[in-house]
């Protein structure tokens, strides 16, 4: 569980010795999971990025080690409402490494 007011020391290693490009940055997105229910049985699934911060990148052929400090910041964190039933409001961390010239589709 995290409250407000409280901060997370995040580490990320990024190896990036075997490919010998530039990681441009390390983006960290704090992300809500919104999974509802309606009373009519329709479900939507619900995705929002509610804090980004992203660290320097490193030239080719090197293993890294990234250090952040993520303070939850009051409206970083909300409770939502809804008409019908929250089956699940969960928050996760994303890390993405960006590479110059490496487009990734979802």
């Amino acid at each position: 569980m995290v409250y407000v007011g409280e901060t997370l020391d995040v580490v990320v290693t990024v190896d990036n010795s075997q490919n010998g490009g530039t990681i441009k940055d390390v983006l960290f997105d704090l992300v809500q999971n919104l999974f509802v229910t309606a009373n009519c049985g329709a479900t939507r699934t619900f995705k929002r990025v509610r804090k980004s911060m992203k660290s320097d990148g490193t030239q080719g052929n090197s293993k890294n080690s990234y250090t952040l400090s993520f303070t939850i910041e009051p409206g970083d964190i909300e409770a939502p409402t809804a008409i019908g039933t929250i089956v699940a409001n969960f928050y996760t961390l994303e890390v993405t490494a960006r590479v110059p010239g490496i487009s990734l589709c979802n």
